[in-house]
């Protein structure tokens, strides 16, 4: 499935972020093969920064139930949980898929 140029939907996972600052890798993401753009769904509010650490109040802001999109190089972005406790991070894979 091709969606308005995001490239082929490669997978679909749900991953756990908590309140201490971490990365999609080690929230325990797979990254598919062929993998150019991540887009996921905060369940809660959130913080994100492509380099450094994100606080609660620094860097990308998302609102609850909102989407953000990173790029392939982008994996190793830093991610807090605005709210005490852990959330539900939904992660859409999408790029370019192949049969080898």
């Amino acid at each position: 499935m091709n969606m308005n140029g995001m490239g082929d939907l490669l997978g679909m996972e749900v991953v756990t972020i908590g309140a201490q600052t971490e990365s999609l890798a080690t929230a325990g993401a797979t990254l598919p093969t062929g993998t150019t753009r991540i887009v996921c769904q905060a369940a809660e509010a959130l913080h994100w920064t492509p380099v450094g650490s994100a606080t609660s109040t620094y860097q990308h802001a998302v609102a609850a139930a909102n989407f953000f999109t990173l790029e392939h190089h982008q994996l190793a972005s830093e991610i807090i949980d605005d709210t005490p406790g852990d959330q539900s991070l939904k992660v859409m894979y999408f790029g370019r898929f192949s049969v080898d």
